[in-house]
């Protein structure tokens, strides 16, 4: 910054690179190697491309492993059973289309695939529910998750799978909420257990003063001498 008060002009970026000892060397290198500007360039561009994959492995690690919720769990039941939702109402139109049909049998078969995909959307309904009841009641995860998981597998029958999308997500979600561990607070923790050898209602040693072997006196807790008769203990 210019000083106050002072007549000389404040010198350019040009001018002050020109007052660095050595960058005319410097500019005039990389000016004569543009192969080494270009690679730097790219190594700088790798590098920024790789440490965003590593933040994004780690992000989706963290998720998965969020410690009071299983919020992985619940993110793949809720679009797996989205998407099982999707694979029963297609099956379903599908048996509106087959009725149309003028050909024998055809009104059982739409009777009965049409009543599939009804099913199809009901189990992916309680796949929705089932992703929220586990995340909002972390407690029953695992009852849920058995829940998602049977479904997952009877979506192949009643909703195609849901397009196979639903099945995988429904069946990993399943999977992550059986093994699915809430982190215990430090206020839930449960007391320490007392020993078995010290019988209920005693305190530990030399908490309770003692008695005098010479006197009979009572000694208080932490005292080397009696302080009746002076006998050492």
């Amino acid at each position: 910054m210019t000083p106050r008060g002072s007549n000389f002009p404040r010198p350019t970026l040009h001018e002050t690179r020109k007052t660095i000892p050595g960058s005319d060397h410097v500019n005039g290198y990389l000016a004569s190697k543009p192969e080494k500007v270009s690679k730097f360039r790219r190594n700088r561009r790798n590098s920024a491309r790789t440490e965003y994959v590593i933040y994004t492995v780690r992000a989706s690690l963290r998720l998965i492993y969020m410690g009071d919720k299983p919020t992985a769990a619940m993110v793949l039941s809720l679009i797996g059973g989205l998407f099982v939702i999707f694979g029963g109402a297609a099956l379903a139109f599908a048996g509106s289309i087959i009725g149309s049909f003028n050909v024998t049998g055809a009104a059982s078969a739409s009777s009965t695939v049409l009543a599939l995909g009804i099913v199809g959307v009901i189990m992916g309904l309680i796949m929705v529910v089932g992703g929220f009841m586990m995340y909002s009641k972390p407690t029953s995860a695992k009852m849920w998750g058995v829940i998602v998981l049977i479904l997952s597998i009877i979506s192949w029958v009643t909703a195609l799978g849901g397009f196979f999308i639903g099945f995988l997500l429904g069946l990993i979600g399943g999977i992550l909420a059986l093994t699915f561990k809430p982190t215990m607070a430090p206020g839930a923790m449960p007391p320490p257990m007392m020993s078995s050898s010290m019988p209920m209602g005693s305190a530990p040693m030399g908490s309770m003063g003692t008695n005098c072997k010479n006197c009979g006196a009572s000694i208080p807790a932490g005292a080397t001498r009696c302080p009746s008769c002076g006998a050492s203990l």
